[in-house]
């Protein structure tokens, strides 16, 4: 059955600027290496658009997650760059088989990226699942900085290092507030948060009948569209919102999300899923 065995669901990131030839081809080494199915990722300049184009040229799949409109990203973590990086990240828009950004009130944000790099992580486990594959990370880093790589959630990962180039850092992002989880109780107008990373704790916790949403905030204010879940609360599972299904997906390995549908929201449609449990 090998032959016919799915490839990986990869989901990738890296520094921005990358410029030296032998750089760019461990990169697309590593791709070639993974034969990924399909590709999930930002699109910044360097290793994320060199990553994309390797994964387009192997034949997979390019699912793109920004954590701002394509406008903005772009004119943030593309155009500074010299070369032809813009030319590569329109191209790569263009190619790809869905993309998809977070439109947060604070704007592109450090909060924003987590969210947009969980979603990431997320998009590729629940996009294993279905294709009953596995999900991989390559992770791209800078030499100089080797105390960068943490414990991804995923299960595989691949790193690569490069030179890159030091004066080329990621633009300085304002941190006004972080990426939360909104829960809004079964049976019940009222409404809590937590940072995404205590998933874990939130998902223990979690009862049928409950809305789930995930967003950049201060705590303060829910998210518009948990008003618009509460109305799909179900009486035997948890409904969300697609960025807290993938954040769910991509924290919580007992959580399996499956698409349940759309309805109306205060600013355009509003994708919701079923959180259920991982069958065995």
């Amino acid at each position: 059955l090998a032959p016919f065995a799915v490839g990986p669901v990869m989901a990738f990131r890296g520094p921005i600027g990358i410029s030296a030839a032998n750089d760019a081809e461990r990169i697309r080494a590593a791709v070639r290496s993974c034969a990924p199915a399909m590709a999930v990722g930002a699109l910044a300049a360097g290793a994320d658009i060199i990553a994309a184009e390797a994964a387009i040229e192997h034949g997979a799949a390019l699912h793109i997650i920004l954590p701002a409109p394509p406008d903005v990203f772009r004119a943030a973590s593309v155009a500074p760059q010299a070369g032809h990086w813009t030319a590569r990240f329109d191209a790569l828009l263009d190619a790809a088989e869905q993309v998809e950004w977070l439109n947060e009130p604070d704007g592109f944000s450090q909060g924003a990226m987590h969210l947009a790099e969980t979603m990431v992580d997320g998009l590729a486990k629940a996009e294993a699942q279905a294709l009953e594959s596995r999900a991989v990370t390559l992770k791209v880093m800078r030499m100089s900085k080797p105390n960068e790589l943490d414990n991804d959630d995923l299960a595989e990962t691949m790193v690569v290092r490069v030179e890159g180039d030091a004066n080329h850092d990621a633009p300085a992002l304002p941190a006004p507030a972080t990426a939360r989880l909104w829960l809004g109780e079964a049976g019940s107008a009222k409404s809590s948060s937590a940072p995404i990373l205590e998933a874990g704790s939130l998902f223990a916790g979690l009862r049928p009948g409950a809305t789930l949403d995930a967003a950049v905030s201060d705590g303060n204010h829910q998210p518009p569209r948990l008003a618009a879940l509460r109305l799909l609360a179900r009486p035997h599972t948890v409904v969300a919102s697609r960025p807290a299904a993938l954040v769910m997906a991509a924290l919580c390995p007992s959580t399996r999300v499956v698409p349940a549908g759309e309805v109306d929201g205060a600013d355009g449609p509003v994708a919701f899923y079923d959180l259920l449990p991982e069958q065995d």
